[in-house]
């Protein structure tokens, strides 16, 4: 298990062994997530989705779909914020970190 810590400032995305992750600070509890830029449905690039300010919920790009907070959490990374940065827990020391702006 790896502990890093990203500056949400510089960085905002994430890959874990070959899975690409995004940081996203979700409006309705405020909170810091690192969610899996993959749609469940038919892997989708969530990273450029809108997010719902009601639910908070992800809606894809491709197909529109809404996907739940409650949903995409359960793939998401273990993290916790301290205003700007992220202390994220990883299971091995196989990643690498990067900057990506949406279009």
């Amino acid at each position: 298990m790896t502990v890093i810590s990203v500056d949400s400032r510089k960085n905002n995305r994430l890959a874990v062994n070959e899975k690409n992750f995004f940081i996203q600070r979700v409006e309705h509890d405020g909170k810091v997530w690192v969610l899996p830029s993959e749609c469940p449905h038919r892997g989708g690039p969530l990273h450029l989705g809108k997010q719902c300010e009601k639910t908070g919920a992800i809606v894809c790009p491709w197909h529109d779909n809404r996907i739940s907070m409650h949903c995409i959490k359960r793939s998401s990374l273990p993290a916790i914020s301290n205003k700007d940065l992220i202390h994220v827990v990883l299971p091995n020391d196989n990643y690498r970190i990067w900057s990506e702006r949406k279009l």
